[in-house]
């Protein structure tokens, strides 16, 4: 158990600092793609807003005394890194430990106006929102098909814009060809008119 939340905890920090890459300012490198290349975009403060609400929220099948990740040693700093008390979540697992097991494994039903209603705990419920947000039709693939389907689209426009300027360039190298072949006529007749010319006023010296 112990292990799992220190997994949690390292996950979550790994996914803060990797969200500030995406998103921060684009690097210098060249071969860095990643750095920058989220910025603006909402995806990965939706995300994050997600996980944290459930990560430091209370637990549907909570303990009189171990409700939250808090009660564990779980605390988050100003800058939004987690860290874990492994004293405070020692003393948990020696004291409360089956309220431990039912704050972030319990999975419970209830009736509420006639519907079932499951309550998870939040290790359950942390696993089912990151299902959820992988899903087909999560947020997380549903940006990036539609990140892939607008770069498709701007291809296929680069594509016609390329069409249309080489389409112009053969053009004006038509024209230009012709240009230069008139050029070539005129100067060709200018120097047999100097040298009918040159030949009319030698014959009358």
């Amino acid at each position: 158990v112990k292990e799992k939340i220190q997994g949690i905890v390292q996950a979550y920090n790994d996914m803060v600092s990797d969200f500030a890459v995406l998103t921060g300012p684009k690097s210098e490198d060249e071969e860095d793609i990643f750095s920058g290349s989220l910025k603006g975009d909402s995806t990965p403060r939706t995300v994050l807003a997600q996980i944290r609400a459930t990560l430091f929220g209370e637990s549907d099948t909570k303990g009189d005394t171990i409700a939250t990740f808090r009660d564990l040693g779980v605390s988050v700093d100003k800058d939004g890194v987690v860290s874990l008390d492994e004293t405070v979540l020692d003393s948990a697992l020696n004291s409360n430990f089956e309220e431990v097991v039912k704050t972030l494994a319990g999975r419970t039903s209830e009736t509420v106006d006639g519907e079932t209603v499951i309550k998870r705990g939040l290790g359950v419920e942390l696993a089912a929102r990151v299902r959820d947000l992988m899903a087909p039709s999560g947020i997380i693939l549903s940006q990036s098909s539609s990140a892939e389907t607008q770069v498709a689209k701007h291809e296929d426009k680069l594509t016609d814009l390329e069409d249309r300027l080489q389409t112009i360039l053969d053009r004006y190298t038509k024209q230009f060809a012709a240009m230069e072949s008139l050029v070539g006529q005129i100067t060709a007749m200018r120097e047999n008119l100097k040298g009918q010319f040159e030949a009319l006023s030698n014959a009358y010296k």
